[in-house]
């Protein structure tokens, strides 16, 4: 009878976190990336699931890594006999095999890598309420997207040739400028021109979420409510300069270098700056840091009190509305700054937390 191996669990070990490895940079190159590469019209939901993916991985891999190398150098250890080190030096080369995605991913796909999270960080940025209204009522949609110095030439010349073929609706960015039947810009004081716009059917141009959620919901009365006359939802929204006042410091520093594109990145410097009256750095070191989170505190926590009035998961209890969206792209543009600013705001309560977890289906379309 063969006596029994000791080194087999540790055989084994080894082998299934080095094909566990393998199989995830396999969903990464093959699942996720070509969708991407190819600009196909799912390309932004590829992002993320691409996002999503190797975020699972970055946390993953590397106690699963370090377990099957370890494994792999006790099987070296075990079976070295000077007389026939052959197959103790294979079991060594495993175990750096098993290690090495790590500097590989580093050296040789690292701006690559960089790339496609700063490609992640827009798209999911730009998932704000309008977007998420959208997804919720189950409405298609396509997105386009514009850098920042080209939003005002862009609308005030945008065309929507009356024979393209329309889907349900667009969420729109970007559009040829080949005639003059512009969008009116917004009324003094507000921004001229904003981001996101929205091209209903009709060829109706919207700017503004709320506009744009009040019009989908007269446009699609069939699909889930948003519940825009709730109560609530002016209480929510009178608590967001609250929080995002004393805020600003800590998050729109973080902007430029975090999510946007060089050329949008310069223009949103040079704009806040202006607004602020310094430059971001210099708003962030005046007035950023931990006097800033405690200035947001309380609006925070009242925050945090609406949404536990029903009970949750919502803000209306059981019933999801347009007024948890306005909560939500609070939290998921801070979550796509910094991961540590978005816990330390969720933090506060765990009222947020479960707000996020609940509304999370509805950051990405299911078309």
């Amino acid at each position: 009878m063969a006596s029994y191996d000791p080194t087999k669990p540790l055989f084994i070990l080894s082998t299934t976190a080095s094909i566990g490895l393998a199989g995830s940079c396999f969903a990464l190159s093959y699942v996720a990336i070509p969708p991407i590469l190819n600009h196909a019209a799912n390309a932004s939901s590829a992002l993320l699931t691409w996002r999503n993916l190797y975020e699972r991985g970055k946390a993953a891999s590397p106690p699963v890594a370090i377990a099957g190398a370890a494994a792999s150098l006790a099987c070296a250890y075990t079976h070295y006999h000077p007389q026939a080190p052959q197959r103790a030096y294979y079991f060594i080369a495993s175990a750096l095999l098993t290690v090495g995605i790590v500097p590989f991913t580093l050296t040789v796909m690292g701006k690559n890598v960089g790339t496609l999270v700063r490609m992640s960080d827009v798209v999911a940025a730009g998932k704000g309420e309008a977007r998420l209204a959208l997804n919720f009522k189950g409405i298609p949609y396509v997105s386009e997207w514009i850098e920042y110095p080209d939003v005002a030439p862009t609308f005030k010349s945008w065309y929507v040739p009356t024979s393209a073929p329309l889907p349900l609706c667009r969420i729109q960015y970007r559009s040829p400028a080949t005639d003059h039947r512009g969008i009116p810009p917004a009324e003094p004081p507000a921004t001229p021109y904003t981001i996101p716009t929205l091209r209903l059917p009709n060829d109706n141009l919207l700017m503004d979420s709320k506009k744009i959620a009040h019009a989908l919901e007269e446009k699609y009365p069939t699909t889930p409510p948003l519940h825009l006359d709730s109560e609530v939802l002016p209480r929510v929204e009178a608590l967001l300069p609250k929080i995002m006042g004393p805020l600003a410091p800590v998050f729109m520093p973080q902007v430029p270098t975090n999510i946007l594109n060089p050329a949008s990145a310069q223009y949103f410097e040079k704009t806040r700056a202006e607004r602020f009256g310094m430059s971001l750095p210099e708003l962030a070191k005046q007035k950023g840091g931990e006097q800033a989170w405690e200035a947001g505190r309380e609006g925070i926590m009242e925050m945090a009190g609406i949404l536990r009035e029903k009970g949750g998961p919502y803000v209306l209890g059981e019933t999801p509305s347009y007024a948890d969206f306005v909560v939500m792209g609070l939290m998921q543009f801070a979550r796509r700054l910094n991961e540590s600013d978005f816990k330390r705001l969720v933090d506060h309560d765990p009222a947020f937390m479960r707000l996020y977890d609940a509304c999370a289906k509805w950051l990405e379309p299911d078309h």
